[in-house]
């Protein structure tokens, strides 16, 4: 079984709150906290698309409403994986004392259906951002958007994984 939480528009609204290192220390300083970092670096995700795809000020707004209207979409399917993940973890590894395990064939059927319902939501948004996002972006610059984007959860991931202090460096690649 191949299942994970896939990140798209979670884990960059999350990556985003990490993208920028010396924003960071706001959410340590009083009256800092998260929700202002979240502004401080998606202000700053927002400048480097802006520049690196050669972008107006109106299409970076236009480029970040398509993004927001997906976001609320992707951030409540994100949760419902999550929830589905943990019910598989944990009745797929609690069993009865005779091992038998807690879960019917019925349930796991349910959860198998429930999987691929989320997967088909999953590519069922991203073609729909896509087809959005094509309005405002040549190919050419939505590809260069996407390696962005990845670039970013990316360095976020090795943060997370490494620490700064690791090798992770937040002054590399190409953000």
């Amino acid at each position: 079984m191949n299942f994970r939480v896939r990140p798209h528009g979670v884990v960059l609204g999350a990556a985003l709150l990490f993208a920028v290192w010396p924003a960071a220390t706001v959410a340590q300083q009083p009256g800092g906290g998260r929700l202002q970092l979240e502004r401080q670096v998606w202000a700053r995700f927002g400048e480097i698309v802006r520049e690196r795809l050669d972008l107006s000020e109106e299409g970076q707004r236009e480029l970040a409403e398509v993004l927001r209207t997906y976001q609320e979409d992707r951030e409540a399917l994100a949760l419902r994986e999550a929830q589905l993940q943990r019910r598989v973890v944990a009745e797929g590894i609690l069993t009865t004392r005779d091992a038998a395990p807690l879960l019917t064939d019925e349930e796991a059927r349910e959860i198998l259906s429930e999987m691929e319902a989320i997967r088909d939501e999953e590519r069922r948004l991203a073609a729909a951002e896509q087809e959005r996002l094509l309005e405002l972006l040549t190919p050419s610059q939505l590809i260069r958007f996407y390696a962005l984007r990845e670039a970013l959860n990316q360095r976020t991931r090795g943060l997370r994984q490494g620490g700064v202090g690791r090798g992770a460096g937040v002054g590399r690649g190409p953000l």
